[in-house]
C-alpha cells in the first residue's frame, strides 16, 4: 500500500465524477481530508464484517465486489464504495477485492462528515450517485451489477434554487 501526498490529490479529485464539477477551494478542502492509496490486485480492502469507517473512490483500476464468495458486481475508476454503510452504520455485507491494481481515494467517516457540511453541492452529488445504483439494483433484481463501461450515463444533478 503507498501513500501519497495531498498535493497532487486536488487533480485527482477534478477527473472523478462527484468531484469534477468543484472549484479549486473545495478541491483543495477535500484534498486535505483524502489519503490517496495504491493496491496490488487481489488486495482485499473492504471486508465482509468489518464495522465501516471510510468512503473509497477508485481513481484507477477496477475491483470485484462479493458476497458469500460469489462475485456479484464490479467497480471502475470513477466509482465509490462504503458509502451506504457509512450512511447506515450496520457492518459492511460485501467485500471489495482488487481485480487489477487499484488507486484510490480514501475518506474517513469524520472527514467526510465534515465535508459534506461544509460543501453542500458534494452532499447533493454522493447522494444522486447513491440513488442511482440502488435504482439500478432494483431494477436489474439481484442480478450482478454490470460493469462500469457497460451502464448507462448517470443523470445530471440540478441543485435547487432558492425564490
Amino acid at each position: 500500500m503507498v501513500l501519497r501526498r495531498p498535493s497532487s490529490t486536488g487533480q485527482v479529485l477534478q477527473r472523478l465524477p462527484p468531484f469534477g464539477g468543484l472549484g479549486r477551494a473545495h478541491l483543495d478542502l477535500i484534498a486535505r481530508h483524502t489519503d490517496q492509496v495504491t493496491l496490488k490486485s487481489g488486495a482485499v480492502w473492504n471486508r465482509r464484517s468489518r464495522i465501516p469507517r471510510e468512503i473509497l473512490f477508485i481513481v484507477d483500476g477496477s475491483a470485484q465486489v462479493e458476497r458469500d464468495g460469489q462475485v456479484i458486481g464490479g467497480l471502475g475508476a470513477g466509482d465509490f464504495f462504503g458509502d451506504l454503510d457509512l450512511l447506515d452504520g450496520e457492518q459492511r455485507v460485501e467485500t471489495v477485492v482488487a481485480a487489477t491494481p487499484v488507486t484510490l481515494l480514501v475518506v474517513e467517516a469524520r472527514s467526510l462528515g465534515y465535508l459534506l457540511l461544509a460543501i453542500p453541492n458534494l452532499r447533493t452529488t454522493l447522494l444522486s450517485a447513491l440513488r442511482g445504483r440502488l435504482r439500478e439494483r432494483t431494477e436489474v433484481g439481484s442480478g450482478p451489477i454490470p460493469p462500469p463501461d457497460q451502464r448507462p450515463e448517470p443523470a445530471a444533478v440540478s441543485e435547487p434554487t432558492s425564490s
